[in-house]
């Protein structure tokens, strides 16, 4: 959602699923690449049409608590095990 701090008014929503992925019984994952898309397409979403100077922070939200496996160059080793994993 973009948010007008001076009007107290909602300015524009946007939102994108992502799909749970259930690759065997008990196992919830994401990709953390849908992840990254959809933060990306909310993003120009709500700010179609909105004067860019005037944005002074932007703030996103997902899923609820995961584990994403990293390596040490920060790239993700594998989809995210998600709050609705039964492992």
């Amino acid at each position: 959602a973009l948010f007008d701090a001076e009007s107290a008014q909602v300015v524009a929503v946007a939102a994108e699923e992502y799909p749970v992925e259930q690759p065997a019984p008990n196992m919830a994952e994401q990709s953390p690449e849908r992840w990254w898309r959809a933060a990306l397409n909310t993003a120009q979403g709500v700010l179609q049409g909105v004067d860019r100077s005037r944005v002074r922070a932007i703030g996103l939200t997902g899923q609820m608590h995961g584990t994403l496996l990293l390596d040490a160059a920060a790239q993700p080793l594998r989809p995210a095990i998600i709050w609705a994993d039964g492992r």
